[in-house]
This record gives structure tokens, C-alpha cells and sequence, in this order.
């Protein structure tokens, strides 16, 4: 099979493009060049460009002949639109990856949309957010800020264009959480670097701490998007991907096993917190997401077992620790104090 990914030098895209190398597919990587891509035992013809100016580039499209093409960055409506008309008459079907922040429940987590906890477990099914546009402020970004274009950020409508467009049949593939190596958002840094300080424990407050969120390990979310990419029968569906859904406490429990931590984790009333360290999230509400359609309809289950997962990161994290990072989160003096108080710590 012959793929054309657009997107796939950094992260997600990356492992993706590993995987559909692995499996013994022709591979074409279009990028914006910023990013210094190989991988390893494999050749990959590559086309350097915008995407926001994918027109531009359907000569070389053409001649790339891809059956199927996969977009690792469609964020905005116009980017969904853009792939369906240029790549219309080029490909057989495209594959895109969007996100559970769908949800009408991770409107409730950010508290942009009121509402009482949704009970789970939250499949393709489930409401999807009322408020569109859920980065966006009350004014619009400077023109010269880098996230100017999260101003226009939501997949709802993206999801939408592609699933609806009648000659270029599209799949839509949900992600949650993704960690692992070359994660460039470093979602297990924080309690990683904790640990790294000899921390002797960990705290959150209770409701964080039992808060239920999808994650995914990004060799197995590769796996689980070359799935959609190399079968036929995804076309015209929509798919969450994750890993078993569990607890903020477990996943904190697991980094430390892998880092051989022997610390505590620790639960403060939510009151007690200062104000600069408090959970900015809604965890009363849960992101307790299903992923049993794409293991029913597609045979998806994870490559790679979760401690081995874990273990994988934690390597890759602590050979790559950042040059800079929010130093506020680490506020251990703060933490220190408010755990000096006896009805405060509790394990």
C-alpha cells in the first residue's frame, strides 16, 4: 500500500510512519522541514511544504500515487476542508486523527460548559461539546502569537467535513492523552521530575487524585492508526483509541514503579491547596472513555504492555529533560507547609 501522511516528523506522526515502514508499506512524509526526521532501517521519500497550502503540492501528490492519505494535523475546519479537495481524485480514502476534547464532558473538565459528571464509559456515541472554539478568548490572539491558531482550534467541525464527504471516503480516529518518547507536551514530566528530586511523596488533592482520564502509549496509538490506514472497512467510521481507562493515582503509581521510586501519594482536601498549585481542571468529571470499537471492528489491541510503556518513557524523558520548564509546579517549600499541617496528609 501506498500512504501519504502529512504531518509525521514529530510525534504521533512519527511513530505512525515507523509502523507503516515496519509493516512493509511505501511511505510519503510531507512537512514543513523543521523537523529533523529519519527512521531507522527504512528509506522515506519526503515533500517539504505548507499545509496550509496543500493546493500548491498536487502535482507532487499526484505523482506520490498514495491509496491512502493520512493527516496527523487537521486542528481547524479549513484543514479538513483542504484535504478533502486536494487530495479528491488523488487517494482512495484518508484517515485523520482528532480528539477526545470532542467530548461534551471535557467542556465540563475545562469549565466552559456547566453540567452534572456524566457517568461512563463515554463511547463514539456520546454527546459531543455544545461550545465550539474552546481555546478561544474574549480577544482574538495577536497575529504574531505562535497560538494565534488555536483562536480557530476545534475537531468538531473538522470530523464533520471528512465523514461526510462523498468521494473521498474518510475514517476519524479519536486520541486521548498520548505520552512516550519524543512527546514534545512531556505529560509524564511532572511527576517524573518530582521523583527525580527525591520527593518523598506526592500530593493531589482527592478529587485529582481518583480523577479517571484516557491515555495512550504512542507506540500502540500507531499501531492502533495504521490499523485505519491499512483496512478498507474504516471508511466512513469514527473510532476512540486508548489504553484501559484508570485512575490519576494509578497512573502516578505506575511512572513509579518504572522510575523505582519508593515514595507516597498523597491526598489534601482541595481547600487546603494554595491557590497558584490547585488543579486549574474539573476532575469530578471524568474522561472514562471506551475503545471497544476499534477492537471489535478493527482486531486492535496494544503492542506494548503498560509497565513496559511506562518504562520506555521514563528512559526517554530522563535523556531528554527539558532546557526550561514552569518551575511553579514544583513549588516544594508551598507543599512542604501545607502538609505540615497533622489533618493535612493523608495517605
Amino acid at each position: 500500500m501506498r500512504v501519504l501522511v502529512i504531518g509525521g516528523s514529530r510525534f504521533i506522526g512519527w511513530h505512525t510512519v515507523q509502523r507503516l515502514l515496519d509493516n512493509g508499506h511505501h511511505v510519503t512524509v510531507f512537512h514543513r522541514g523543521n523537523t529533523e526526521a529519519s527512521w531507522p532501517g527504512h528509506e522515506v521519500e519526503e515533500i517539504l511544504g505548507d499545509m496550509n497550502e496543500l493546493a500548491d503540492y498536487r502535482q507532487q501528490f499526484v505523482e506520490a500515487r498514495p491509496d491512502v492519505v493520512y493527516h496527523n494535523m487537521v486542528i481547524r475546519e479549513v484543514d479538513a476542508k483542504l484535504l478533502c479537495e486536494v487530495f479528491d481524485g488523488i487517494a482512495d480514502r484518508s484517515v485523520m486523527v482528532s480528539s477526545m476534547d470532542v467530548y461534551r464532558v471535557f467542556g465540563r473538565i475545562l469549565g466552559t460548559e456547566p453540567g452534572e459528571p456524566i457517568e461512563g464509559p463515554i463511547t463514539e456515541d456520546s454527546p459531543l461539546r455544545e461550545q465550539l472554539y474552546p481555546y478561544r478568548g474574549k480577544e482574538p490572539r495577536p497575529a504574531d502569537d505562535p497560538r494565534r491558531v488555536m483562536d480557530d482550534y476545534d475537531k468538531i467541525p473538522a470530523e464533520q467535513v471528512v465523514l461526510s464527504h462523498r468521494t473521498l471516503p474518510g475514517c476519524v480516529v479519536r486520541l486521548p492523552m498520548v505520552y512516550g518518547p519524543r512527546d514534545w507536551q512531556r505529560r509524564m514530566f511532572p511527576y517524573l521530575r518530582q521523583m527525580l528530586d527525591d520527593r518523598p511523596y506526592i500530593a493531589l488533592d482527592s478529587d485529582a487524585l481518583s480523577w479517571r482520564c484516557a491515555r495512550g502509549y504512542v507506540e500502540n496509538i500507531a499501531h492502533g492508526i495504521t490499523l485505519a490506514i491499512e483496512k478498507p472497512e474504516s471508511a466512513g467510521r469514527l473510532y476512540n483509541l486508548c489504553e484501559p481507562v484508570g485512575t490519576e493515582q494509578q497512573w502516578i503509581e505506575r511512572i513509579g514503579r518504572a522510575q523505582g521510586w519508593d515514595g507516597q501519594v498523597l491526598s489534601v482536601p482541595r481547600e487546603h491547596w494554595e491557590k497558584h498549585l490547585k488543579c486549574e481542571a474539573h476532575t469530578q468529571h471524568h474522561l472514562d472513555v471506551s475503545s471497544a470499537r476499534i477492537r471489535e471492528e478493527l482486531g486492535y489491541s496494544e503492542i506494548i504492555d503498560p509497565q513496559t510503556a511506562a518504562l520506555r518513557t521514563v528512559e526517554w524523558e530522563r535523556d531528554n529533560e527539558p532546557d526550561q520548564y514552569d518551575a511553579s509546579m514544583f513549588d516544594y517549600e508551598s507543599i512542604d507547609k501545607m502538609l505540615r499541617a497533622p489533618r493535612n496528609a493523608r495517605a
